[in-house]
């Protein structure tokens, strides 16, 4: 009997913790908090729903607004009805203002939907700009600030309910973007120059005097490093400036024929810049150029071709004489086959990469255990289970007690 109780304790310890286990792998837990892209203070306005329009929509008791049953009148065809409700104006007191949080509870039933657009705008009254659909995370910058809910809901259902709603702001500094060019290499000329800012009046320096911003458009910048400053201001008066360096490098063409062997040009596509190719296997004697009888220049072999060039040494035949050295033979010429310099390279420094037990098998296990939820769920059960089987052992070990308290069971561990 007190076996069985203590196979029954130890069940429900292993039941507990595999639940918290699952919960704590598959919760999502969300939480509104601060943007980093702001700077200076978050402040956080709550909507009363006293300066708003209802329209289809009401305030019902608690500050929650519902659809309005009664625009259903005497229809008795109606299936579902709407309505919406368009918000106050929020004041962010300044023009630098970023609002990038709309916080809000809502009870939604069965085939019912709430649906919430926002715009911000530059005047106390927002009119001239339009409303758009609200996805995601708010981000937007404006002075002020006002969003509209459109509601839906079945005849026979529950309305759907948004109460709570509440908006936040920080102050930023006035932004530019730069988003091209960037701090980058670019091998053609043309340039595109694309800035982005919420004010009108944006000039920029194009090397010798400052030139307005009006869109984006393509410029023409000459090989070398350059710098791009930028410059905004706003209707108050407000600057900021921001800056990218970038180069432009721009390969010059090549042409055979201009008395340079450079480029992709080898002795095979070009003879008359490069030379003739020399074949691999044709190693010539040792060649002597005499200036005078008994003064000149000998050379050794050529050596193998290494990177497409063979190269000779050339010393003056009598030591005692020094020809002249406009005389010198050539001491290096292109040539085809033979190795690169990478190849030897690898061959001399490329080493099979060792890797011990525990590395094959901890990158074979881990890798796509770890990678997927599944596989990670079934590893945190599985040290659940080994240490449940351990915390019995234990028990066994230490031969627990069991007290009884009237009809129910408790136990305790000493």
């Amino acid at each position: 009997m007190e076996k069985k109780s203590v196979n029954r304790g130890l069940m429900f310890l292993l039941i507990f913790l595999v639940v918290v286990g699952v919960f704590l792998l598959y919760s999502r837990l969300t939480f509104t908090g601060y943007v980093t892209n702001v700077i200076g203070p978050t402040s956080t306005l709550s909507e009363s729903f006293t300066t708003g329009v209802f329209d289809g929509t009401q305030l019902s008791e608690g500050g929650v607004i519902v659809l309005n049953r009664s625009i259903l009148g005497n229809e008795t065809n109606l299936t579902s009805y709407s309505g919406n409700y368009t918000s106050g104006i929020f004041d962010g007191k300044q023009n630098a203002i970023r609002w990038h949080s709309f916080v809000y509870k809502e009870n939604i039933s069965e085939n019912s939907t709430i649906n919430f657009y926002f715009k911000t705008c530059d005047d106390s009254n927002c009119e001239g700009e339009e409303f758009e659909a609200l996805t995601g995370n708010l981000s937007a910058i404006g002075r002020f600030f006002q969003y509209r809910v459109e509601m839906q809901g079945l005849v026979t259902g529950e309305s759907p309910k948004i109460y709570d709603v509440n908006v936040s702001y920080s102050p930023f500094s006035l932004p530019i973007i730069i988003e091209s060019p960037q701090a980058t290499t670019y091998t053609n000329a043309s340039v595109l120059v694309n800035i982005s800012s919420n004010v009108s009046s944006i000039w920029f320096y194009n090397g010798t005097a400052n030139e307005t911003y009006i869109g984006a458009f393509y410029r023409t910048f000459a090989n070398g490093a350059h710098v791009l400053t930028v410059w905004a201001r706003d209707s108050e008066g407000n600057e900021n400036s921001t800056s990218v360096s970038f180069t432009v490098s721009v390969p010059q063409p090549v042409s055979c024929g201009d008395g340079s062997c450079n480029g992709n040009e080898t002795c095979s596509s070009c003879a008359t810049d490069c030379g003739q190719c020399q074949q691999q296997n044709e190693t010539p004697e040792t060649e002597t150029t005499t200036q005078e009888e008994g003064c000149g220049w000998i050379c050794g072999n050529w050596s193998e071709c290494v990177d497409g060039v063979q190269t000779r040494i050339c010393n003056p035949a009598n030591p005692e004489c020094v020809p002249p050295e406009e005389e010198r033979p050539s001491e290096s010429q292109p040539c085809e086959g033979g190795v690169t310099t990478s190849a030897i390279e690898e061959t001399e420094t490329t080493e099979p990469t060792k890797k011990g037990f525990f590395s094959f098998v901890g990158s074979a296990i881990v890798g796509p255990i770890f990678k997927s939820k599944i596989g990670l769920t079934f590893v945190i059960l599985l040290v659940l289970v080994i240490g449940g089987l351990l915390v019995y052992k234990f028990l066994l070990k230490d031969k627990l007690k069991l007290k009884f308290f009237g009809k129910k069971k408790f136990l305790f561990f000493h």
